[in-house]
């Protein structure tokens, strides 16, 4: 009987180091999978300033070419009629009010998350795709 708690407590104390040592091996594990994400979520957050800092570059460049083609239009005399004349300078005022909300929008935009992002660069494209459409349709004619 002595034989069999002897040999029991011995293959207990044995699976309890082995069984030590592989949670050791699993705790360094876990520990270079964290660092690996702090890495990868450091590089993340790298790439989303670099792509908003492009986005906003671009979108800047776009909101002052848009400036000059309502400046363009502004300058168009009037031919026609007063009412004529009247009805395209609301459209130029609303061209301009359309295009400082979008110069407002990207100035303002703040980093909540990728999704937010994504969201708010397909609304941003949608809303400048808008304008780009009034300005083809307010041609004075």
């Amino acid at each position: 009987m002595k034989k069999y708690i002897l040999m029991i407590t011995t293959l207990s104390l044995f699976g309890l180091t082995a069984n030590a040592q592989q949670e050791k091996g699993n705790l360094e594990s876990a520990r270079k999978d964290i660092a690996s994400a702090k890495a990868d979520l450091k590089q993340a957050k790298k790439d989303s300033i670099a792509e908003y800092r492009q986005f906003r570059t671009e979108s800047l460049t776009t909101i002052s070419e848009n400036n000059q083609k309502i400046e363009a239009l502004r300058t168009k005399k009037a031919e026609k009629d007063n009412a004529a004349t009247e009805s395209f300078n609301n459209k130029v005022k609303s061209l301009k009010a359309q295009n400082a909300l979008l110069r407002e929008s990207v100035n303002n935009y703040r980093a909540d998350g990728n999704t937010n992002w994504v969201v708010f660069k397909r609304e941003w494209n949608k809303q400048l795709n808008a304008l780009q459409q009034s300005f083809n349709e307010s041609r004075y004619e």
